[in-house]
């Protein structure tokens, strides 16, 4: 139980091959440069918080609701033919109730994600918005047959 809680909360842990896996860290964002100029919005006692509360839910179903609920998805705006993008990607941070647009850089940097995480959270948003739940480690019980009979289950000596 401690390794999935340490997964969960973001903190160190041993994986199923005992190597160690370091807790989540907030990384130093989008740099000077940045044309949202993210750094001037945001700063790092926010982030900190941003990134703490992020962490602290424990649930990767919860963590995938707050990116959800975060990044806006919409039909590219430019209509050029020569184009493979199909789909324009707005990020935001929420402080006091208020969306705050950032780049993806300063969004992924201050939450301590990967690019898979986002999109896989994304792919599984429904129309409600809502996410479907995690169905890891969720099955039902497999019916297991004697060795004699087929089709007689074991349960039923």
């Amino acid at each position: 139980m401690k390794r999935k809680k340490g997964l969960n909360l973001g903190e160190e842990y041993t994986n199923r091959k005992g190597k160690v896996v370091g807790r989540k860290i907030m990384r130093a964002g989008c740099g000077t440069a940045c044309r949202m100029q993210c750094h001037g919005r945001i700063d790092r006692e926010q982030r900190e918080t941003i990134f703490h509360l992020f962490w602290q839910t424990g649930s990767i179903d919860k963590r995938g609701m707050y990116i959800c609920h975060n990044v806006a998805v919409k039909d590219k705006a430019t209509g050029k033919a020569t184009s493979r993008r199909a789909k324009s990607v707005k990020y935001h941070l929420e402080i006091d109730g208020e969306k705050i647009p950032v780049c993806k850089t300063f969004f992924l940097h201050t939450l301590g994600l990967s690019d898979q995480f986002v999109f896989t959270a994304l792919s599984k948003k429904d129309e409600g918005g809502h996410i479907s739940p995690d169905m890891r480690g969720r099955h039902k019980k497999n019916v297991r047959f004697d060795e004699g009979g087929k089709g007689k289950d074991k349960s039923s000596h």
